[in-house]
């Protein structure tokens, strides 16, 4: 393996695969391998940069690999926010917590967006989704204020946010709390209360047109492609 082969040159194998501390690391040698891509030196660059916690180098890397890269907005598309939220469930394999991500699009492109890893573990995919949608629904409420203060014509619609788990639209539209969502932490079930209010909406969206995709996993170079048009990229 072209990986383990770079690693074992630099003497970082065993600091690398057998020291469960270096998260970043391991990361990104993970998203790495499960791309069917050449290692060209630009990606080599941006990896050992990675390794060795130089992140000046990473960021310069990064920089010129993306320097043709930036968000084009349409003047014809509609001026209304709409969000996309989803989460990775387990996706760490050392601990086992699931990452977040979430995206908000307005006139064709990206006006805010966010990955993060989530601070417990969670029993299912539903749980994990309801989660994320717990902190898209704040970034919705908060671009909703923004909206009004600046006197937007935005804040007259509910903002649309789009999930694709069946089972984490129920919990966030059901009151009752059953058997297996009652041990989910209360500050997440402000969800249930600001969608009584109306303050956004919650509507059920393919995995396949999910954008926030892009945020939580590694994809297809197709479905990469197109959920970066979809950001405006």
């Amino acid at each position: 393996m072209i990986i383990r082969a770079i690693l074992t040159g630099f003497r970082m194998h065993n600091s690398i695969f057998k020291n469960k501390s270096c998260n970043l690391p391991l990361a990104a040698i993970c998203a790495i391998r499960n791309c069917n891509m050449r290692l060209n030196w630009m990606m080599f660059a941006a990896l050992f940069g990675l390794i060795t916690r130089k992140r000046s180098l990473f960021i310069t890397v990064m920089v010129i690999y993306t320097r043709n890269v930036g968000l084009q907005f349409d003047g014809q598309a509609p001026f209304t926010p709409v969000g996309f939220s989803d989460a990775d469930w387990g996706g760490c394999k050392l601990d086992r917590k699931s990452t977040s991500g979430y995206a908000f699009t307005m006139a064709g492109a990206a006006i805010s967006w966010k990955s993060k890893k989530q601070g417990c573990v969670v029993c299912s995919s539903s749980e994990a989704e309801y989660m994320a949608l717990a902190a898209a629904a704040q970034e919705a409420i908060w671009l909703r204020n923004l909206f009004q203060f600046t006197n937007s014509s935005c804040t007259v619609y509910q903002t649309p946010i789009m999930v694709d788990n069946q089972g984490a639209i129920k919990m966030a539209r059901n009151d009752s709390s059953g058997t297996r969502t009652k041990h989910i932490d209360v500050q997440y079930h402000f969800v249930r209360d600001s969608l009584s209010k109306e303050l956004f909406a919650i509507n059920y969206c393919p995995t396949s047109e999910m954008t926030a995709d892009i945020l939580t996993k590694p994809l297809a170079r197709s479905l990469l492609d197109r959920h970066k048009n979809k950001l405006g990229l």
